[in-house]
């Protein structure tokens, strides 16, 4: 009886230590998986702090090789710069020169033009005169001298229009053909100097004025004999 007693105690305690080792184990395992779960959520946050880590750094090395970029063109249009501040430069001394040599050239054409520019409606108003007077008038041969002064003709030129004559050529029919408007006396003044330009235009204005002046005084004679 007391040995059934003793089984009983025995498996009792025994039972009792199966069912502590059961809870211990049960809330082990518990620890344990809560311990997993927490060191997995700590790695799923590692790695999201990671992946954000590492997108970044690509962020920071992208900006890092657009700045170096942005610093390699910086230098690159500096120098650009520099060199086109030079050839500014460059191109300001040429652009003083060539204002002086242009100053210059237009100083020159002036002054060769106010010596030797031609009156166009001089010239214009002397052909007109000299194409309107009658063939053989004295008034032509005046014209045309006056012309040949503006004009600055050569000799052979005044040959060729009858100006002068010419020494031993042969008369050819334009030359014949201006001989009635000759001054006759030329011949004989060849040798004078040449009368200038001036002198030359006030002696014409001087003979047209005295034409017109006896025209007028002409013309009431004619008015009361009529």
């Amino acid at each position: 009886m007391e040995e059934n007693e003793e089984n009983e105690s025995e498996r009792a305690s025994l039972a009792n230590l199966q069912t502590v080792l059961e809870e211990f184990q049960a809330t082990k395992d518990a620890e344990i998986r809560a311990a997993v779960e927490h060191i997995e959520r700590q790695l799923e946050s590692a790695k999201i702090s990671l992946a954000e880590y590492q997108s970044r750094a690509q962020v920071a090395e992208a900006s890092l090789e657009q700045y170096q970029h942005d610093v390699a063109k910086a230098q690159r249009y500096e120098q650009e710069i520099k060199e086109k501040g030079l050839l500014i430069g460059k191109l300001r001394h040429e652009a003083i020169i060539l204002n002086e040599h242009l100053v210059e050239a237009m100083r020159r054409l002036k002054e060769e033009s106010s010596e030797n520019n031609v009156d166009r409606q001089l010239v214009t108003s002397l052909l007109v005169g000299f194409l309107i007077a009658p063939r053989g008038d004295r008034k032509r041969y005046d014209i045309l001298t006056i012309l040949a002064s503006v004009l600055q003709l050569s000799t052979e030129q005044k040959e060729q229009i009858g100006l002068i004559r010419s020494t031993g050529l042969p008369r050819s029919s334009s030359s014949s053909s201006v001989t009635s408007w000759q001054n006759p006396r030329h011949s004989i003044h060849e040798d004078e100097p040449k009368e200038s330009f001036t002198d030359a235009w006030i002696s014409f204005l001087l003979k047209e004025s005295n034409t017109h002046a006896r025209s007028r005084q002409e013309s009431p004679e004619i008015t009361q004999d009529i």
